[in-house]
């Protein structure tokens, strides 16, 4: 029988969820208990996997936050675009030493982690050339080192350390990540149950059942556009949560509830969804919700 004695081993599940709801998140224990499993089984490269606005970046601080609170261990986090290089990760010569005829050491987010003793958030991994992160693979398998040329230090990997990512569906780009690269995390879903909708959205729909219905039926139509390959992915609960603020607004200031409604969704959810420079696409999901969304709601 094989044995785990990882460093957060101990790891009170229960704990961790009260902290996260605590905190205000609602409907995600299902996840918050795989991230606790993973940690506790010992497994410290995580990504979590999903639609934007669906709360992964929330998810992933508050449980770098539990770490810090149960474990003494502090975390910094980089957002990952287009411009990251090598230097912004791990570092190297500083350049303006260098115009003064110096050499002095850069540490790069994941670098001054490890000498400062913090765990790491990455957001956004896969916006960024995987050739300019791909110094982690070998720091992320055996020998597990990380070593800074520049300064000749090598980096061990800590049995502390922790690297949470987060990777949006459709933010590729024009880069994808190594396959080989992937495998060196336990990459963990983040969508929600209609359970789960409801425990996150009914506290701010609050006596209106027919805005809370609307919401599910975004979240389920936006979806079925997303597996029909339309879109490259349905609502996010960050686009519903901004769905019903809008809509409460607009009924207020539209007296026509249809045009109100129509204007919620298309501001929130639907142009957040397709890029607006394909028209083709564009035109199909539009009348797509005119048939299988407006045409139900617009009349009551």
């Amino acid at each position: 029988m094989v044995s785990v004695n990882g460093y957060y081993r101990d790891l009170d599940i229960d704990s961790y969820i009260e902290f996260l709801n605590k905190q205000g998140l609602r409907g995600i224990d299902r996840i918050a208990v795989r991230i606790a499993l993973a940690l506790k089984a010992d497994f410290r490269n995580i990504i979590l996997y999903g639609a934007p606005a669906d709360g992964k970046s929330t998810i992933a601080t508050y449980t770098l936050d539990y770490i810090k609170q149960q474990y003494g261990i502090d975390w910094i986090s980089y957002n990952v675009d287009e411009a990251t290089t090598s230097y912004n990760l791990f570092g190297g010569f500083d350049p303006s030493a260098l115009v003064a005829g110096e050499r002095r050491i850069h540490y790069g987010v994941i670098t001054k982690a490890l000498k400062e003793k913090k765990n790491v958030l990455l957001d956004e991994l896969n916006r960024t050339d995987f050739k300019n992160i791909s110094k982690l693979m070998g720091f992320l398998s055996a020998p597990y080192r990380l070593v800074l040329e520049e300064s000749g230090e090598v980096f061990e990997y800590p049995k502390w350390f922790v690297l949470f990512a987060t990777m949006n569906i459709g933010d590729e780009g024009n880069f994808s990540l190594s396959r080989a690269f992937k495998r060196r995390f336990l990459i963990i879903k983040v969508k929600y149950t209609e359970l789960e909708l409801k425990e996150i959205l009914e506290p701010l729909c609050g006596k209106d059942n027919l805005l809370l219905e609307m919401c599910l039926e975004l979240y389920k139509f936006t979806w079925q556009l997303a597996e029909e390959k339309l879109v490259l992915f349905g609502c996010g609960v960050g686009h519903l949560i901004n769905f019903i603020k809008a809509l409460k607004v607009f009924q207020e200031e539209i007296s026509d509830y249809s045009i109100a409604l129509r204007e919620a969704v298309d501001m929130t959810v639907k142009m957040q969804l397709v890029d607006e420079n394909d028209i083709f696409t564009l035109q199909e999901v539009e009348k797509r919700f005119e048939q299988e969304f407006f045409r139900k709601y617009r009349a009551i």
